[in-house]
Formats: C-alpha cells, structure tokens, sequence
C-alpha cells in the first residue's frame, strides 16, 4: 500500500490540502481500477494469503479476500469524509453490518471495552460486561466507532483514536 510508514504519512498531508472534487476524480479512477484487477482475479488468487503492509517491518498476512472488505470501509469512510457520497444513514444494512463487524474487531485489539448494540439492526458488540454498554441506530455507532462526528456520535462515551 505504502513503501514506508513515513510516504503513508506523506501521502495523507499531501492529499489532505486537495479539493474534494480531485480526491473524488482519484477515487472513481483508483476504484475502476482495482475493480478491473478484481475481476480478473481467480479463486486461488482470493483464497491466497498476502502481505498487509503501510511499509514497516514484519507486516501481518491476511487472506486475500478480505482485501474486498478494506476497499469497501474505506471507500464508506472517505466518501463521508469528503460528503461527497452517502452518509452513514444512507449506508446498507448488509454494508453497515461488515463495517460494524470490522472496526469492532479493531476497537477490540486496541482494548476498547465496551458493548453496543443497533436499534435498527440485529448487530452487537459484546465485551463480556467489563465496560460501558452503548445502544443507538447504526450510523451513530459508525460515526461512533470510527471517530468520526455527526450522526449523534458527540453523545456517547469518548473512544480513543483508532491506530
């Protein structure tokens, strides 16, 4: 993804002084593309096991399938990022469920301890009771859970940054 930690950093800077309208432009083409690849893609090639890297040492093997579902988080994040897509109450149950999934078990690697729980869908988080217990309609706990504002998200408990 990166050559090193410090590009990936580079990169974001940089990006970050870019209009919404050239980082949409980036995004439609870079998604084009790697849906083009995809495509191509056979099922031994989504059953292999690859290199997670940003470019530091020792990066961790994933399953390449799961490649689908960090394009899709991250494609949800940043077009809400940039309002310039939907917004996390326009995201599909099915989606909203895998993104809840996902930074769920990344709150937990950090050592969030918390449950929650969708008024709107069938989804929970369970910590096992150790921490707060949080109930609210999924595109709060979205916002909530990947630190972003909006959606009512201001009115739970303060989480850490995600790493």
């Amino acid at each position: 993804m990166y050559a090193s930690p410090l590009n990936r950093t580079a990169d974001i800077e940089a990006g970050s002084s870019r209009q919404s309208e050239v980082i949409v432009a980036d995004l439609v083409h870079a998604t084009h593309s790697f849906t083009v690849e995809a495509a191509t893609l056979d099922d031994d090639s989504w059953n292999a096991t690859v290199e997670f890297s940003s470019g530091g040492p020792n990066p961790p093997k994933i399953a390449a399938d799961s490649v689908l579902a960090m394009r899709l988080e991250e494609l949800e994040i940043h077009l809400v990022d940039l309002r310039s897509g939907p917004t996390f109450a326009e995201t599909p149950v099915p989606v909203a469920q895998i993104l809840l999934d996902r930074v769920a078990r990344r709150r937990t690697r950090l050592g969030t301890t918390i449950s929650a729980s969708a008024t709107d869908c069938d989804w929970r988080m369970d910590d096992g009771g150790s921490g707060e217990s949080v109930e609210a309609p999924t595109s709060t706990l979205l916002a909530w859970l990947f630190g972003r504002s909006g959606h009512g998200a201001e009115q739970l408990p303060t989480l850490r940054p995600l790493a």
